[in-house]
């Protein structure tokens, strides 16, 4: 088993709701969203502030899950239920 950790974040009631109604039309969870970004994060290291500002980086993954079609997103998603 591998060795993980837990994060607790806190959202307001609005960010909560529209997260698990993203999460939900595209048959996901809000763990696996946060986990994927997480992992994402590298790529980040030149950033010199967080959030940024303005329109996402069309490099993030959240501008690249926009852009994928259905099938891709599952496959994204089984490889992720994987590594759980």
């Amino acid at each position: 088993m591998r060795n993980r950790r837990n994060i607790t974040v806190t959202v307001s009631h609005e960010t909560y709701r529209q997260i698990r109604a993203w999460c939900a039309q595209r048959d996901t969870c809000v763990s696996h969203v946060v986990q994927a970004f997480l992992k994402d994060l590298p790529r980040m290291e030149d950033v010199q502030r967080f959030p940024l500002p303005g329109a996402p980086d069309p490099r993030s993954l959240g501008a690249h899950l926009d852009r994928l079609k259905q099938k891709e997103i599952d496959l994204i998603r089984l490889e992720i239920g994987d590594l759980m």
